[in-house]
């Protein structure tokens, strides 16, 4: 295949790297109108866009892209994307997956608020996607060599979002981070925001200085915090598409991560009672599990795995009965007896009689 061709892609059939490994990548030049979705992937993948326009649709949104834009898609995240009809836009993609990817992912500019960045220098970003597709092949050596270029592209991304950051070495970033660590080593326990202010040496006034509250500086430690990583996780990690096996699994990581950050659970609820302008941001990652699970929905209605419902309402009611869970042990009112693999296996159970397809109907 030579490169006037429409379209190179190489897929990767099996691999033994279990930290980072690439499912497949190429360029395409593309018809006018040609469309991928809605769908949802497996796996990461970044598309770079060269020459041309199109539409990038996920999470609610519609983003247009053209030459110099790139465009995230996560695991399991209902996503669309379409070439333009008049001016057809030709890109360059990899998609990777691993126990490393998703922290990866994490350090570069892309997040749930911002799926697509425009690449400041797209020619070397370019070149390094190439080169993982010119490395391809089955052998040992190629693979090794294609994850090299990963990496090095990876690379590209998380300078340039250093790049944007605020200056690390301001005084306000220093007293972030002293709040992120003073709450992963005091999660356990019953803090609150004026515990962390006093932690990292502030005081009434030096807070007004550096942020307009106190809460604001919770907020942005917050902002850093990795729950969102843990989130992405339970979304890439042994879903099998499987009902059953899907909702368990999704149930208990959701459990463990909020039993091992109590502490920060209750500066979230004790925060928003007292500001109410920040509350959207303090559950933002609530809202975002939500809509990842109402992304799985979606996918298992279109496989016949579930009837034909509302995916808003069903994972609505889903969130309900994991989240009812939760707030009891925030609160620190556990009913007596209520033991949380019972709970787990109990609610599916019953979720599941809801949901699954009537008599007669296919469960495929």
């Amino acid at each position: 295949m030579t490169i006037h061709e429409m379209k190179q892609s190489y897929k990767q059939s099996y691999t033994d790297n279990v930290e980072l490994s690439i499912f497949n990548c190429g360029r395409e030049q593309c018809q006018p109108g040609h469309t991928w979705g809605p769908g949802v992937r497996d796996h990461y993948l970044i598309h770079l866009v060269v020459a041309g326009k199109g539409v990038y649709q996920v999470n609610g949104a519609s983003h247009t892209l053209q030459e110099g834009d790139l465009f995230l898609a996560k695991p399991n995240q209902l996503i669309t994307y379409a070439a333009d009809e008049t001016d057809p836009w030709e890109y360059y993609w990899v998609g990777f997956n691993g126990a490393c990817a998703n922290k990866l992912v994490q350090q570069t500019p892309f997040s749930d608020a911002h799926p697509v960045h425009h690449c400041k220098d797209p020619q070397t970003v370019r070149e390094a996607l190439y080169n993982i597709y010119l490395s391809r092949g089955p052998e040992p050596q190629c693979e090794a060599l294609m994850t090299g270029y990963l990496y090095i592209f990876m690379a590209h991304l998380m300078k340039e979002a250093r790049e944007a950051m605020p200056n690390v070495g301001s005084s306000s970033s220093q007293y972030v981070l002293a709040a992120i660590k003073y709450i992963q080593f005091n999660y356990s326990h019953d803090i609150s925001v004026d515990d962390i202010a006093k932690a990292v040496g502030l005081s009434e006034m030096t807070v007004f200085r550096h942020f307009p509250s106190k809460y604001a500086m919770l907020m942005a430690a917050m902002r850093r915090a990795p729950y969102a990583e843990m989130i992405e996780d339970v979304f890439t990690t042994h879903v099998r598409w499987e009902l059953e096996h899907d909702l368990r699994h999704f149930m208990r990581r959701y459990m463990d991560i909020a039993e091992q950050r109590i502490g920060i659970w209750r500066i979230y609820f004790s925060a928003i009672g007292q500001i109410d302008e920040h509350s959207t941001e303090l559950v933002s990652d609530v809202t975002s599990f939500r809509e990842r699970l109402r992304a799985y929905f979606e996918e298992m209605i279109r496989r016949g795995h579930i009837r034909q419902l509302d995916s808003l309402y069903v994972s609505s009611l889903f969130w309900n009965l994991i989240f009812g869970f939760v707030m009891t042990l925030v609160i620190g009112r556990k009913r007596p007896g209520l033991v949380r693999d019972e709970y787990i296996e109990n609610a599916v159970s019953v979720f599941i009689g809801g949901v699954a397809p009537k008599e007669g109907e296919a469960w495929r």
